[in-house]
């Protein structure tokens, strides 16, 4: 089946008030100037169909809403994260270093306390020489 232009018919959904969710087959030459060719291919719908799925609409537009407003918020806490794991990493190495420098004292105090020491037991050494 095609339309009268000898397009391909495309099949689309319809969602006005009217015919929710209702699909038909229209005129393929989007782009050009299509011709009037028109087929429902889901009957009507009920009374009480056309009275809920805006509703179900509104209410799935809602939550697509939430979504991408929940889905910036997550982007912006990515990036904290990104910012924060950066400044760990700082602070792990300045933490490092910190250490180094205290090992680094306490090797030095030991060798000076020890090398004191022995200064003064050659200095009793020799004290006692006399």
């Amino acid at each position: 089946m095609g339309c009268y232009c000898r397009k391909s018919p495309i099949i689309k959904t319809s969602w006005t008030p009217k015919n929710p969710g209702r699909r038909f087959m229209a005129c393929g030459a989007e782009n050009e100037d299509p011709c009037e060719y028109f087929f429902w291919i889901d009957p009507p719908k009920c009374e009480r169909a056309v009275q809920v799925i805006p509703g179900l609409l509104r209410r799935i537009n809602g939550n697509a809403e939430e979504v991408r407003r929940l889905m910036v918020q997550i982007e912006g806490k990515q990036e904290q994260l990104v910012t924060y794991e950066r400044k760990l990493r700082s602070y792990q190495w300045k933490e490092k270093i910190l250490w180094f420098v205290l090992l680094c004292s306490w090797v030095f105090f030991v060798m000076n306390f020890k090398s004191k020491r022995t200064a003064n037991n050659i200095l009793l050494l020799e004290i006692g020489e006399l």
